[in-house]
């Protein structure tokens, strides 16, 4: 496994380099330019010295974190393939490659905007509009477990959706702000290297500048759109926050500046106890490189590795294309590395969509996104297919399991990020729903059941381990109603109710300091129930039942 990450001590090399012959057509990478990537103790000045004979330059700075530069030469003097040969054999240089292009992956439909919830068929698929009833990720399931925003030690989720645009100003989202840095004074206020960075990063203009796109905010919204809030549609994280960042577009070094701005980030959020940065959990990529293969790109591969050893789980999208990922390759989709989910585009009949592409080794799920509705720009909704669209299905699902009421997974995920982050990918492709068009065409078979892994993911956590145990018995009227008082919390504490199998069956915020339990079922047994402050986790306990 490749990773780009350095301590105070020690650096950690890469081993990896772009093999020289490329599989694709000569179109494949900006002519000119190249990748590197610099050992921790090398000078840049000296590697171009040592190129000067092509007039080797400095372009841009991709990852000061990381030392990664985008060169350029004179092409009058070598080309690529001889000037990264050179490359290669330098004592300076980790690793090296082209600067490919990039392709966004979306299928451009415009459909006429119908009612909000009721359109988003991925969530709740009640088989209108030629669909096929439970066809869905069952989202209504999950969110009665938990509806995301912030985890059991306190920690605001936050979700980085690298992309082409957003909009800032759409009421249905809930932006993350760097509040270390002062907006639009040229001063890198917070020292985290990036200057204006209080919207997020611009990786194609090199600054804070977050542009308009359908694209992103469109993506985000499926993700991480606000829940239960009269207004719009529902993510499926309803309360994390989005981190927008500019890194999708025509050229990979782009992409390589973008995610080491996400690194920095929660890097940071690390070093600083929280006081600073961001939690990110997850990433969402709904790009690539259509049959790239990935020994041509080692430093993209190695940043989604990096991120992985923060706890962080990379998403991405791959090919709106009828073709197999383990023939053909694909960027990002074929890369090796443990820390990234690749995901398929499925359809309200359960389907794989006919131009979607697939791989038994390559693509780990399928998840909609065929005519999914979602965020627009200028405070407007409108519906997008593709294999981008089934991406941050996963993106906002992986972000959802970090929620789960639980202090010590948190504790366990701190001590080791890296670990616990694969556990919730396993419980990602674990608890997907078989699906006949996907059987021996992904790694699990299935598509997307966030319900399912929030069920794994709890039995994994062994929550019921921590819950306080009743017994309650069903007095003769069918509606017994049993009201618990929180002790003194505040009206933001919250009861979960679960049965002797780990089974949730209520769950509701305080109303005056209290809560109330109405039932017409029977309900007869032992039970576990906690009380869950804003800022704390507490036992509670029932003081009256009645009729």
């Amino acid at each position: 496994m490749r990773f780009l990450f350095y301590t105070l001590v020690f650096s950690m090399v890469l081993m990896a380099s772009e093999a020289i012959s490329q599989s694709k057509t000569d179109n494949s990478f900006v002519k000119g330019e190249v990748l590197v990537q610099l050992t921790a103790k090398a000078d840049l000045q000296n590697v171009l010295d040592e190129f000067k004979d092509i007039s080797m330059t400095k372009k841009e700075v991709l990852s000061a974190r990381f030392k990664i530069y985008l060169l350029e030469f004179d092409q009058s003097r070598t080309n690529n393939a001889s000037a990264l040969s050179a490359l290669k054999k330098s004592k300076q240089v980790v690793n090296t490659q082209n600067n490919h292009f990039l392709d966004i992956r979306e299928i451009d439909e415009v459909f006429p905007d119908d009612a909000l919830f009721g359109d988003q068929w991925s969530l709740y698929n009640d088989g209108t509009g030629g669909g096929v009833i439970d066809a869905d990720i069952d989202a209504t399931d999950a969110w009665q477990i938990t509806t995301g925003g912030v985890t059991a030690t306190g920690d605001t989720i936050v979700i980085a959706i690298v992309d082409s645009g957003s909009s800032l100003d759409h009421d249905d989202i809930n932006f993350w702000k760097n509040t270390g840095e002062i907006p639009n004074n040229n001063i890198d206020d917070d020292g985290n290297g990036y200057v204006d960075d209080y919207d997020g990063w611009n990786a194609q203009q090199h600054n804070g500048n977050i542009v308009q796109g359908n694209h992103g905010i469109h993506v985000s919204g499926i993700a991480a759109a606000k829940g239960n809030n009269g207004f719009g549609i529902a993510g499926i994280n309803w309360n994390a926050k989005v981190l927008p960042v500019i890194g999708s577009s025509t050229i990979e070094s782009t992409v390589v500046e973008a995610l080491s701005y996400v690194y920095v980030i929660r890097e940071t959020y690390d070093l600083s106890n929280g006081e600073s940065g961001a939690f990110i959990v997850a990433d969402n990529c709904s790009f690539g490189v259509n049959q790239g293969q990935p020994e041509n790109y080692p430093i993209w591969e190695a940043m989604y590795d990096s991120l992985g050893q923060l706890g962080i789980l990379s998403v991405g999208a791959t090919a709106n294309a009828s073709w197999d990922i383990d023939v053909v390759g694909d960027i990002p989709c074929a890369f090796e590395t443990d820390y990234l989910i690749t995901v398929t585009n499925t359809t309200k009949q359960d389907a794989l969509y006919s131009m979607a592409a697939w791989g038994e080794t390559t693509i780990d799920l399928g998840a909609p996104g065929t005519l999914i509705k979602s965020l627009y720009v200028n405070n407007n909704f409108g519906i997008k297919s593709g294999t981008s669209m089934a991406a941050p299905h996963v993106t906002g699902s992986v972000a959802l399991l970090f929620s789960i009421d639980d202090p010590e997974f948190m504790n366990r995920y701190n001590a080791n990020p890296s670990g616990e982050a694969l556990k919730i990918k396993q419980h990602i492709l674990d608890g997907t729903n078989p699906l006949e068009s996907l059987e021996d065409r992904t790694v699990s078979g299935g598509r997307l059941n966030v319900f399912n892994s929030l069920n794994l993911h709890i039995e994994e956590v062994g929550i019921t381990d921590h819950l306080e145990e009743v017994e309650i018995k069903t007095y003769p009227n069918p509606f017994t109603e049993y009201v618990f008082f929180d002790l003194g919390f505040t009206d933001e504490s919250n009861l979960k109710i679960f049965d002797i199998n780990g089974k949730l069956v209520y769950s509701e915020k305080s109303n005056n300091g209290k809560f109330v339990w109405q039932t017409e079922s029977e309900v007869n047994g032992i039970y576990f129930y906690k009380i869950i402050g804003s800022e704390f986790s507490a036992k509670g306990k029932i003081v009256k039942a009645r009729l």
